[in-house]
C-alpha cells in the first residue's frame, strides 16, 4: 500500500516537472530606427508589422528613444516580457537602432 502511495506520488510530481518543463511562448522583436523615424514588429515568424513614428515638435533628435520605450510599455501592458533590451548603431554616419525581444506564454 505505501509502494503504490509512494509511486502515485512520484508520477504526479514527475507529471509536473514535464509539464512545466514544455512551456510554449511567442517571440517578438521591437526594432526602432531614429533616422528612419519607424517602428518594426516581427511576431513569431509570422506576422510583420511597421509603424511610421510622428516625432513631437522639438524632440528630433537621434537620441530620443520615446516613442520605443512606449511601444515596449504597450506590450507589457498586454502580457509580453522583456527579455533583451539593446541600442546598435549602424550606417556609415552611426544611425541608431533600438532593439528589444519578447516573449509571451501561448
Amino acid at each position: 500500500m505505501k509502494t503504490k502511495k509512494l509511486l502515485l506520488t512520484l508520477v504526479i510530481i514527475l507529471t509536473a516537472f514535464i509539464t512545466k518543463a514544455q512551456d510554449k511562448y511567442e517571440f517578438m522583436t521591437i526594432v526602432y530606427t531614429a533616422f528612419e523615424s519607424e517602428i518594426t514588429i516581427s511576431i513569431n515568424g509570422n506576422q510583420f508589422l511597421k509603424e511610421e513614428v510622428v516625432r513631437e515638435k522639438g524632440r528630433n533628435g537621434m537620441n530620443n528613444a520615446n516613442p520605443f520605450l512606449k511601444k515596449l510599455s504597450e506590450y507589457q501592458d498586454n502580457n509580453w516580457e522583456v527579455m533583451t533590451v539593446d541600442i546598435a548603431l549602424y550606417g556609415p554616419y552611426g544611425y541608431i537602432a533600438y532593439n528589444a525581444v519578447l516573449k509571451k506564454k501561448k
